[in-house]
């Protein structure tokens, strides 16, 4: 397995200019692996207490295939090595796409105790039309924004053991910073969705950075959401890290 890792500061200094930031992981298992919770058992031990998830790519057609078949969020094998996640105390990193959130959201529900956390809003992808049309009018007539809509909101409707990631943004709107942007509108629909507790900014650092995006681009768009969109500071607390702090347990 591999894994990725995951921070939140408490932005307290160790006296030497740098934040302490305690680090856990989320590793790849292959869950409909006849031998999943054996893999399961393994990682978590070589982990030292620090996995908290897994994270498994699911991203079908029509774009971004990551896997080769379709079915994986309604297959028993799939189902059985989820379910065992549950046994190690582990939740979900959820990557797919807008078509397959509404059985990502079946799954969820039917498994309340496992903490899901949906990775890069959805994995939206846009054509250069919708892109090109004024942000209200592409949210209220695309199909596939509509398609993610309602998906989104089934997920929302899951459980409060549901979260989601607000991430990769660039691959919805390569200038998603605009405040012409159909993003902007969306991450409103999605923090109404959810609330900001159910919600965290993630930077996807260092792979949005092949985009043309610093980090220091993608922090200060973070901020001009909240500030178009007058979040309190508790909300702001919660997109930045308390969020991040709950769905994966960090100490």
């Amino acid at each position: 397995s591999t894994s990725t890792s995951t921070s939140s500061s408490n932005g307290d200094g160790d006296g030497n200019g740098s934040a302490k930031a305690p680090v856990v992981m989320v590793n790849r298992v292959q869950l409909d692996h006849k031998d999943c919770e054996e893999l399961l058992a393994r990682a978590v031990q070589a982990s030292k207490g620090r996995m908290r998830g897994v994270r498994m790519i699911l991203n079908w057609e029509p774009t971004w295939p990551k896997v080769d078949r379709g079915d994986f969020l309604t297959s028993a094998d799939f189902e059985k090595g989820f379910a065992a996640l549950e046994t190690y105390g582990l939740g979900f990193d959820m990557q797919i796409n807008p078509h397959q959130l509404i059985d990502g959201a079946f799954l969820a529900k039917r498994h309340p105790n496992i903490p899901v956390i949906l990775n890069h809003f959805g994995c939206l992808k846009l054509s250069d039309k919708v892109l090109a049309m004024a942000s209200q009018n592409a949210c209220n007539f695309d199909p596939t924004i509509a398609l993610w809509r309602k998906g989104m909101q089934a997920l929302a409707n899951a459980g409060s053991h549901t979260y989601v990631k607000i991430s990769m943004l660039c691959y919805t709107d390569p200038q998603w910073d605009s405040p012409t942007s159909v993003v902007r509108p969306l991450f409103k629909e999605v923090i109404d969705m959810f609330g900001c507790d159910r919600c965290m900014f993630a930077s996807n650092y260092p792979v949005d950075k092949a985009s043309n995006w610093s980090l220091d681009k993608i922090v200060l768009g973070f901020h001009s959401l909240c500030n178009e969109f007058h979040l309190s500071e508790d909300q702001r607390a919660s997109l930045f890290k308390n969020t991040a702090i709950k769905a994966y347990s960090i100490n």
